[in-house]
């Protein structure tokens, strides 16, 4: 099932994120947090194991398609810079391996499109830096 893409302008200083469009509920709590920054990682880590949510974090594909193996993962925040990788592949990885899987993508770049992370299934964009991090929740709802 896709849902129709969410953004989220979070541009530093502000107060609150734009949201476009929330979908989905009754949905399972294990998420996976793909970044190849480690603080990223720990920050979205802790936020959401904070509100509930079972965290799991990778720093490439390689880990991250390891980790989805297990079959316990319900949602996925990808970054679309992973170093030398791509997370736009990625997303198209993911989504063609575990399909229930709802991915939101997030990104420090302005060049990234809502229509090019459409396009890979993701649900959602998430702009980096975060202004706030109660946007993440609503893209993952």
């Amino acid at each position: 099932m896709r849902h129709r893409p969410v953004i989220f302008r979070c541009i530093k200083g502000d107060a609150q994120c734009n949201i476009s469009q929330v979908t989905g509920e009754g949905r399972s709590r294990n998420i996976l947090i793909v970044d190849d920054e480690p603080a990223i990682r720990r920050l979205l880590g802790a936020y959401l194991s904070s509100k509930g949510w079972s965290c799991e974090a990778a720093s490439n594909p390689e880990e991250a398609l390891e980790r989805l193996r297990r079959g316990t993962i319900s949602h996925a925040v990808v970054d679309i810079h992973l170093g030398r990788h791509s997370g736009l592949a990625l997303i198209r990885a993911i989504l063609r391996l575990y399909p229930a899987v709802r991915v939101v993508a997030m990104t420090g770049s302005d060049e990234i499109t809502i229509e090019e992370v459409s396009a890979a299934g993701a649900s959602a964009l998430l702009r980096k830096p975060f202004a706030t991090l109660e946007g993440i929740l609503s893209a993952l709802a």
